[in-house]
């Protein structure tokens, strides 16, 4: 298969591609070698998709300034302030693990009145 050029490849088509090459490794009893070239082909299907993705990326970061924009429905979840810093996750995240450690505590001190 040897050193493919995928710059003609839009990121659906590599990504396509690269799917079909994950499920054959998966589902196929190839050779050896045949599975190690698929393996290496993905693995650059892989950094051509990464590549596009962070070039797409650099685009959106540079449409919108410094201001990251949270996605629908994300409720401001890791936004990052102009400083840089992510803002403290909301007291309704919080809530799973306290709960968790109330119900430790629970089991603990019914553990040890028994």
């Amino acid at each position: 298969m040897g050193n493919k050029d995928f710059s003609h490849l839009s990121f659906e088509d590599a990504y396509a591609q690269l799917e079909k090459i994950v499920e054959q490794l998966e589902t196929s009893s190839l050779p050896l070698e045949e599975s190690l070239t698929l393996f290496e082909e993905g693995q650059r299907l892989s950094a051509y998709c990464q590549q596009l993705l962070d070039k797409a990326e650099l685009r959106v970061s540079q449409l919108v300034g410094s201001q990251v924009v949270p996605l629908e429905g994300d409720d401001k979840a890791g936004v990052k302030d102009e400083s840089g810093e992510e803002d403290a996750p909301s007291a309704q995240a919080a809530t799973p693990d306290s709960e968790a450690n109330s119900t430790s505590e629970k089991i603990d001190n019914t553990a040890q009145t028994a």
